[in-house]
């Protein structure tokens, strides 16, 4: 049974689709930015792109990871039943900057199991104030 429709009733409860127009735009900007990150890692050196192509592949980087972790809850959300919110994106992409931190302190050659504890750390207090905050 193929399901287009915004909305789905279910027993009497109107459950909104998982595929809403916003969904969409982030699948496809999450494509868009792949092929960015792509593009990046296997048709330039890191040396000769600079910090402005540095910058585009983290941010890209970030957007992919972002997305994926976005989608992820929100089809776990839509599964279980319950009601999806602002707070589960924002702990979603604050989730998302974690590997995009450690990446960076890989790069410069600084990771080391501290800084691993301490973004780990930042990133439990970060969503801990975003599930006491909102």
């Amino acid at each position: 049974m193929h399901m287009d429709a915004t909305e789905i009733k279910n027993e009497g409860q109107v459950q909104s689709s998982f595929w809403t127009k916003g969904v969409r735009f982030m699948a496809i900007g999450a494509i868009l930015a792949l092929a960015i990150v792509v593009c990046l890692m296997n048709f330039f050196n890191p040396l000769d792109i600079g910090p402005y192509g540095l910058l585009g592949f983290f941010v890209a980087a970030y957007a992919v990871i972002a997305t994926i972790l976005i989608l992820t809850v929100k089809g776990a959300i839509f599964i279980s039943g319950r009601e999806f919110n602002q707070r589960h994106v924002y702990s979603a992409a604050i989730a998302a900057f974690a590997p995009i931190m450690i990446l960076a302190l890989s790069t410069l050659g600084q990771l080391r199991i501290t800084d691993f504890v301490l973004v780990l750390l930042f990133e439990a207090i970060a969503i801990f104030y975003i599930f006491r905050r909102f």
